[in-house]
């Protein structure tokens, strides 16, 4: 509004010039008619004269009373130059305030971040603390099932071979019986042999003490047929 109102009275200063300077010379013609009124034709030239003198004196005097109504509108024109300033000084104060606000705001919301921004990296630190700690664990739990196979499977060859080892000399074993088997029989047959000659009435005349030996014998060799029959029974 300042603005225009200075504009408005740029604008006004040349007609108020102009409607001064005509209002003077209006007045001047009113004064020398009403000073002189019934002059003769002779003096027409006195008139003319006088009227040329008075308006060369309002002239003179013009540019005075034009430097006056300029000092007179100066202040006003100041005035509102003042105030044109002001509104400008104030709408500057104004964008100021309005830049501190954002600027506080800017900074609040920037601590705000920085405060979340912390936590979510302690929460962070901590996810990547457990995330090496469960992998730490199935590392270690890792190698203990390794190890654990690898007795499993240590013990399980030591026990492959334990009882391999067994059975091959279980199969010795069986095959030292059945040779002792076999031997055993064919003693026992001897043996029956012999019961058969003794009990003949040819073979009465023979001494007593062979008899009794061969008796004792016949006893042990049932005796080791027994045995052994009870040891396969046992391996089987």
């Amino acid at each position: 509004m300042s603005m225009k109102s200075h504009e408005m009275l740029k604008s006004l200063r040349p007609s108020l010039k102009h409607h001064a300077s005509q209002n003077r010379d209006s007045d001047i013609q009113r004064h020398v008619t009403f000073a002189t009124p019934n002059l003769p034709s002779e003096d027409k030239k006195c008139k003319e004269q006088a009227i040329s003198h008075q308006k060369n004196a309002f002239k003179r005097e013009r540019p005075k009373q034009e430097n006056d109504a300029q000092r007179k509108l100066a202040p006003l024109v100041q005035t509102e130059e003042v105030c044109s300033k002001k509104s400008k000084r104030n709408d500057q104060i104004l964008r100021l305030c309005q830049a501190q606000k954002v600027l506080v705001k800017s900074d609040f919301v920037i601590k705000r971040l920085e405060k979340e921004t912390a936590d979510q990296e302690k929460a962070s630190a901590l996810l990547l603390q457990d995330a090496v700690s469960l992998i730490e664990a199935d590392v270690s739990r890792s190698c203990e099932e390794h190890k654990i196979e690898q007795l499993l499977s240590d013990g399980e060859r030591q026990q492959r071979r334990a009882s391999q080892k067994l059975h091959e000399e279980l199969m010795e074993f069986d095959n030292i019986v059945e040779s002792l088997k076999k031997t055993l029989i064919a003693m026992k047959n001897s043996n029956d042999i012999l019961d058969k000659q003794m009990a003949s009435p040819e073979g009465e005349e023979e001494d007593s003490s062979f008899a009794s030996q061969v008796k004792s014998l016949s006893m042990d060799l049932k005796m080791y047929l027994e045995v052994l029959d009870s040891l396969k029974q046992l391996h089987f």
